[in-house]
This record gives structure tokens, C-alpha cells and sequence, in this order.
């Protein structure tokens, strides 16, 4: 199978960029032939390029005609769109459907309902312009990067096209990570039967479980206030005894997670921002990861990870979350925003006996290898690719 990929890579690198990556990687072991075409936002320098951009964020005819040329030269069976924000445009969609071949969009966070792709603002889950052919209420609130200019720039394009039947018309699948997801895009206006459902997933190779544990609880994550870290500390702050909470990541809330360890008496501790061997080294040697978002996640790649590594998942009940974690199966569902009701569920789960939490971590570790190993997303992607193919011939 002959694939071209579309990808526009943020500022920093991570999150989707790893998951496209991982996706190209895993193609191409498997013998396709796979060409990666990337934007980088960090070829947007000046202030003239800013603007020029935003210009082109609702038609790019640059990207378009790259994008013709790409079709010419590689003859694709099937093009993978992932995220076309900003530089390739929505327009890449109708580009691709001029020259018949299938598209595929994969769906990585909710930035066709919300200019800032998060369904978030001040401090809880927002659903403002969900229900909106334009986000108007994004653009008052300035949520993309703060700004009403950038935000009315994002939340036009998105409307325009919306209104041109791009959306409905152009794009032969959507990719939905989850069933939150696909439920939430629907009732932005998405084609039901364009979705499907299809999760990320960890390529990496796990450590196995370590005999001896050298912490209770561990967070590992971007250090925001939407990841539930107050949440978290002020919570773990009640558990009695002498459990121990390791936090890992970096972000805006560093000093204050800093301050926090310096002050527990050695029951918390902040070893900053971890490389894959640290990640893995962690996980192996923990007794519960703690997920305490207040947000809509996505497919957060930690709590997959931490399941191919056999670890057990306090998570917060909100959003995609009840999907991923079954009630006293691979971990257990804490309320979100609520350090009373985290002191305590941490406490009981703690309380529980070394076999009880390894029963736990075994069920995490078989839906890890029944829905989240590479081999089964391989399938699911495939069969996808297939099935647009077959329609469009």
C-alpha cells in the first residue's frame, strides 16, 4: 500500500508528533511504502510570516500546489491527514478529493468545535461553541493563545469550511480516539458514519514490573493546573501513613510542585522531566499511577504506557477516561477536582495487598496487548485504509 502522510508539527515537539511518527514507523516495518509530508511551525519566525499564515490558514494555494505535485510524484492509494493546522489549511481536503484519491483524517483533539482544541476554559471543561457553526464565544474569549485576532482567524476558517461542506463532502474517514470523542464531534455537526473509532497506541517496550517498589504513587505529566496536580498534592497530603508520591514533568506549575516536595518530609518528591528510560525505570517500580485531569484527555499517551507496564491507574471519572479504565479492573475512577474524595480513594487503594494491586496491573497490561500494542492498531488502521479504498474505486 502506497501512503501519503500530511502533518504540521508544533513549536515543541511531542503529543501528536509522536503519535504520527510512531504510525509512520509501524507502516513502514510492515513493508508500505509511506511518505511523510511536514510543515513545521518553526519556520514561522516573524511577525510577516505569523501573518501570512494566518492569511493562509483558510486557503494555502503554496501547500496546495506542493500538495498536487506530492500526488504526482508518489501516487498515493490513500492520503493520512493529521493535523493541517496551521500551514496546509483545511483546504488540502479538496485538493485531495480533486484528484480522487481517499483521505483519511485523524481527529487528535477537538479544535474543529474549539479553536483551542481543548473543550477547556478557566479551570473546567467548557462546551461553549460546541453546538456553534461558528465559535464565536472562543473569539470574545480570546481562547486560541489569548488572542481574539488568532482565535476569530481559527474559529473562521474552521466555519468557512463548514459552510463549503468541506467537512462532509471532502473527507472519505475520520480517525476518533475515543467514543467521548466521536460523540462530542457528532453533535459539533460531524458525519456519524464518517467516524471511526481508533486509539492511539505504545511502541515502545516496557520493564517488567520490579520486585522491590521505590514509590507509592506516581504522577508523570505536563505540570498544569488541567492535569489535576493541586488535585493531586492536596490529596495526597491526607493519606496517612507512610505512602510516597514521585511527580515527573515540566511545565508552569514546576515551582509550586517544587515547593510542595520541599515541604512534605520526604513523602514527595519531583524528579523533573523524564527521557523514555526514566519514564519506563518509574513505572516499573511504582504501585499506582495517579491521572487526576480536570480536562477532556485525548488518548494520553502516559496511561497507556503505564498499562503495557503492568501499572495499575487511579484516574479522574470525566471525559474519555470511564473509557479507557474499567472501575476496579486495570485501576480505579476518582472524582475530578475533589482532594477529599482523592485523599481517600488513594488511601484505600494503597491499603490494598501486593497480590490484590498485581491482579490489577495483570488486567491492565492484557487490554494494553488486546487494544493498545502495536500490532492491533496496525490492523484497525489498515483495514481502515482498505475501506476507503475499495469505496472510492
Amino acid at each position: 500500500m502506497n501512503i501519503l502522510v500530511l502533518h504540521n508539527r508544533y513549536q515543541v515537539r511531542g503529543g501528536e508528533d509522536s503519535v504520527v511518527d510512531a504510525e509512520v514507523a509501524l507502516l513502514q516495518d510492515r513493508g508500505h511504502a509511506v511518505t511523510l509530508a511536514l510543515k513545521d511551525n518553526r519556520d514561522i519566525r516573524s511577525t510577516l510570516d505569523a501573518a501570512l499564515t494566518g492569511v493562509r490558514t483558510w486557503h494555502a494555494p503554496r501547500a496546495q500546489a506542493e500538495l498536487r505535485e506530492l500526488i504526482r510524484t508518489h501516487q498515493p492509494d490513500v492520503i493520512h491527514v493529521h493535523n493541517w493546522f496551521p500551514q496546509w489549511s483545511p483546504s488540502v481536503f479538496g485538493t485531495c478529493k480533486a484528484a480522487g484519491v481517499p483521505v483519511v483524517a485523524t481527529l487528535h483533539n477537538f479544535r474543529l468545535a474549539c479553536p483551542a482544541g481543548t473543550l477547556y476554559r478557566g479551570g473546567r471543561p467548557c462546551e461553549s461553541c460546541l453546538p456553534l457553526e461558528l465559535a464565536a464565544p472562543a473569539v470574545i474569549h480570546g481562547c486560541y493563545r489569548g488572542s481574539a485576532i488568532q482565535s476569530a482567524i481559527v474559529a473562521g476558517a474552521t466555519g468557512l469550511h463548514r459552510r463549503m461542506g468541506t467537512w462532509h463532502r471532502d473527507v472519505d474517514a475520520y480517525i476518533l480516539l475515543t467514543r467521548f470523542q466521536r460523540d462530542k464531534m457528532a453533535a459539533w455537526g460531524l458525519p456519524l458514519e464518517k467516524m471511526h473509532i481508533k486509539p492511539n497506541f505504545y511502541p515502545g517496550t516496557p520493564s517488567p514490573p520490579a520486585a522491590t517498589k521505590d514509590t507509592d504513587v506516581l504522577f508523570i505529566g505536563r505540570l498544569s493546573e488541567e492535569k489535576g496536580l493541586s488535585t493531586l498534592i492536596q490529596g495526597f497530603r491526607l493519606v496517612r501513613g507512610q505512602a510516597t508520591l514521585t511527580i515527573a514533568g515540566d511545565g508552569p506549575m514546576k515551582e509550586e510542585v517544587s515547593r510542595a516536595c520541599e515541604a512534605s518530609q520526604g513523602r514527595m518528591r519531583y524528579v523533573g522531566r523524564l527521557a523514555p528510560p526514566g519514564v519506563s525505570h518509574w513505572m516499573a517500580r511504582s504501585r499506582i499511577l495517579a491521572f487526576p485531569s480536570t480536562w477532556y484527555e485525548g488518548m494520553p499517551a502516559t496511561l497507556l504506557e503505564a498499562m503495557a507496564h503492568s501499572l495499575p491507574v487511579a484516574a479522574s471519572r470525566i471525559g474519555s477516561l470511564p473509557e479507557l479504565i474499567d472501575e476496579g479492573e486495570q485501576g480505579w475512577l476518582l472524582p475530578p477536582g475533589d482532594p477529599q474524595a482523592w485523599g481517600r480513594g488513594l488511601e484505600a487503594i494503597l491499603a490494598l495487598s501486593p497480590e490484590a494491586l498485581g491482579r490489577h496491573g495483570a488486567k491492565a497490561r492484557a487490554t494494553y496487548a488486546a487494544h493498545y500494542a502495536p500490532d492491533s492498531n496496525y490492523k484497525s488502521l489498515t483495514t481502515l485504509y482498505e475501506h476507503v479504498i475499495d469505496a472510492s474505486s
